[in-house]
């Protein structure tokens, strides 16, 4: 079953362990960086939380005003905080492995809707090597950004795979994967324009 599984999608995880690979190569200096800032009030509430539910009624930082809402943020965090406690470099490994696996269904989304692997490696290499996500990976505090950005991806691919083949679990994945972005960052409320344009485009080339 296992060598089964890796001859069906070897090419798959040969891309996934190169977009690993260089994310890890790019971006390693910023495994040392520590705690800032932030962090440390991130760790504070989280040290202190007895209940992971009270995240679904208070903000971020666990208070009742100010602040934006992200309870799946929070027990993530909390996760990560049980796991690896104050060692401020598994934090850090864990952001970049969002951001590899984030650049892979990047890479993987973008060659279902064009049918071109150039314009695949293109839109990930892309993704991996923008200027902007410079501070998203170095600073763990900002994993909202990094997070939302994972399940907005996953679940643009999810639902252009569900309009393709009409096969409900791929809907469910969407789903799951657009509630976790929304309870993580308010920026993927965005996503119902990109389901109307996914919809319109991709229903009429398939019909």
């Amino acid at each position: 079953m296992l060598s089964s599984f890796l001859k069906k999608y070897r090419t798959n995880l040969l891309t996934l362990g190169l977009l690993v690979f260089l994310v890890f190569v790019f971006f390693y200096p910023t495994i040392h960086l520590g705690f800032f800032s932030d962090d440390y009030h991130f760790l504070y509430i989280t040290s202190r939380q007895s209940n992971v539910l009270n995240y679904f009624l208070t903000n971020n930082i666990g208070g009742d005003i100010e602040g934006t809402y992200g309870p799946m943020l929070n027990i993530i965090f909390t996760a990560e905080y049980k796991l690896f406690g104050f060692h401020y470099f598994f934090y850090h490994i864990f952001g970049l492995v969002i951001y590899a696996l984030t650049a892979f269904f990047v890479f993987l989304f973008a060659k279902n809707i064009s049918n071109n692997k150039m314009v695949a490696w293109v839109s990930a290499l892309l993704f991996i090597f923008l200027q902007n996500h410079a501070s998203t990976i170095s600073w763990v505090a900002i994993q909202p950004h990094l997070l939302a950005t994972f399940f907005f991806v996953l679940f643009l691919y999810f639902y252009h795979r569900f309009i393709i083949s009409s096969k409900n679990l791929f809907y469910i994945l969407a789903l799951f994967s657009i509630v976790f972005s929304l309870f993580i960052k308010e920026i993927a409320i965005t996503f119902p324009a990109l389901v109307v344009l996914i919809d319109l485009f991709f229903s009429q080339k398939e019909s």
